[in-house]
């Protein structure tokens, strides 16, 4: 007699849901590269390093540099934790978004690590590179670097939404709320409560000022979204 066993290969999904543990001895413990997975339910811890630790980075593809092809990602009931560093310069991230990524972050506890070297930051959320993040609902602390730390960051184009967190840092020479670098607008804003922000609500980059208006931020002190400087970014830094 003969006795015949058949697996079935594991069907492919982009969820990764409930009990998922990832846990990295490297500088990223979870990359998403050119695709829209959603991520639930998971805890997420970066591992430590010298110079840049990164709990989850997001970045498309680089041909993808029209907002047409933005990814979306969704990420959601995590807790995200981003390691620490130890040399000069060195940085933490809890979340780093780039180039056209759009991604959907809601529900999460994110933090980022410490950065203790000479000049170190720390961000619980970054995102550069014409990236329009819609954040809510999410406990966001900004982590603790030597000379810089901010729950929130914003560059180089997107239109954020930003609703009904907690954003707050640890312990650096300078905490912000939100820092607002060359091009970045806020689409939305409200029902957030910050702490442990220094007295500056938002920080804009672009010409050392405090901004207290989503106006100030949008009109006033930033430079036309049509700027040949801007329309002409084709691939990232």
């Amino acid at each position: 007699s003969f006795f015949f066993l058949m697996i079935r290969r594991p069907p492919r999904s982009t969820l990764f849901p409930y009990t998922t543990l990832f846990r990295s001895d490297s500088t990223t413990a979870l990359r998403i590269y050119g695709s829209s997975p959603t991520i639930k339910n998971n805890t997420i811890t970066a591992g430590n390093d010298s110079l840049r630790s990164t709990a989850i980075h997001i970045i498309n593809e680089p041909e993808n540099d029209t907002l047409g092809g933005a990814i979306t990602p969704v990420i959601t009931n995590n807790t995200i934790t981003g390691g620490n560093t130890t040399a000069d310069g060195g940085t933490s991230y809890g979340i780093y978004i780039d180039w056209y990524s759009n991604p959907a972050i809601s529900n999460n506890v994110i933090a980022a690590g410490s950065s203790t070297g000479s000049g170190g930051k720390s961000y619980g959320i970054y995102s550069v590179n014409q990236c329009s993040p819609v954040i809510q609902n999410n406990s966001i602390n900004g982590g603790s670097g030597t000379s810089e730390a901010s729950a929130l960051y914003f560059g180089y184009g997107g239109y954020p939404e930003i609703e009904d967190n907690t954003l707050f840092n640890g312990n650096a020479l300078t905490t912000y709320g939100i820092i607002l670098w060359t091009f970045a607008r806020i689409e939305t804003l409200t029902g957030n409560n910050l702490y442990n922000c220094d007295t500056a609500f938002i920080y804009n980059y672009y010409d050392n000022t405090y901004l207290t208006t989503i106006d100030e931020v949008n009109e006033e002190y930033l430079p036309d979204e049509t700027d040949p400087a801007v329309l002409n970014r084709s691939t990232p830094p």
